[in-house]
């Protein structure tokens, strides 16, 4: 009876560590996009566990993405929690063209949406390349910042540590109030944030890139 008795502590004391263990919260996850994506395809991403969705609405290049149209209101149709979109600046062009050029396009064709990012990296576009002056581009993105103020809707940050340290320069901090969207390949939904250029934490984690979903090629995300 004794052996018993102390087998059934044991055993409750295994228990009551267990349960008490911190319990970790999973990630919500999304997916970015860039060009057309089918409302079929949206529904295979909703039945994946993808519940929001960042499309491109301005190429690099310096245009709108009149994909991003119906492939927005298929994400919406799709039952997709959050649509936001995202503009790859070309910094050779009026930022507050693009910027406004952006949101008008949207506007005008009715577009729901949320948040607008603005994608900041090595751009790949001929004659939209970013100066080898990193101060330069520092006020350029003030710029940017500055027209995203005025059109009012909620903005934020797309870059990485290493892309906003070789366009930008960690000395920039123009976009620190900004809600930051940060890429980091590390195939984990969350954690191992790196604060630079006086961001202290990213809202949301681009954790994996060029990945091949629902028989799509798209970047994973979550918060």
């Amino acid at each position: 009876m004794v052996t018993m008795s102390v087998r059934a502590v044991v055993v409750c004391a295994i228990f009551a560590a267990a349960w008490w263990q911190p319990q970790v919260s999973a990630a919500t996850l999304g997916v970015d996009v860039a060009g057309a994506v089918s409302k079929d395809t949206w529904d295979c991403l909703a039945k994946a566990g993808r519940s929001f969705a960042i499309v491109r609405a301005w190429h690099s290049y310096g245009e709108f993405d009149s994909d991003s149209v119906n492939t927005i209101k298929s994400a919406w149709s799709a039952g997709m929690r959050h649509v936001d979109v995202y503009l790859f600046p070309c910094p050779s062009k009026s930022a507050a063209a693009q910027v406004n050029g952006t949101y008008h396009n949207l506007d005008t064709n009715k577009v729901k949406f949320g948040m607008m990012w603005f994608d900041i990296e090595i751009n790949p576009s001929d004659g939209c390349h970013w100066s080898s002056d990193l101060s330069r581009n520092c006020k350029y993105m003030s710029e940017l910042i500055a027209a995203a103020e005025a059109v009012g809707n909620p903005w934020g940050i797309y870059s990485s540590h290493y892309e906003w340290e070789n366009v930008m320069g960690l000395d920039c901090t123009v976009g620190k109030n900004f809600q930051l969207w940060d890429a980091h390949y590390d195939g984990k939904p969350t954690g191992d944030f790196v604060p630079y250029a006086g961001w202290t934490k990213a809202a949301m984690k681009q954790y994996s890139g060029t990945s091949k979903l629902c028989d799509r090629e798209i970047d994973l995300d979550a918060y």
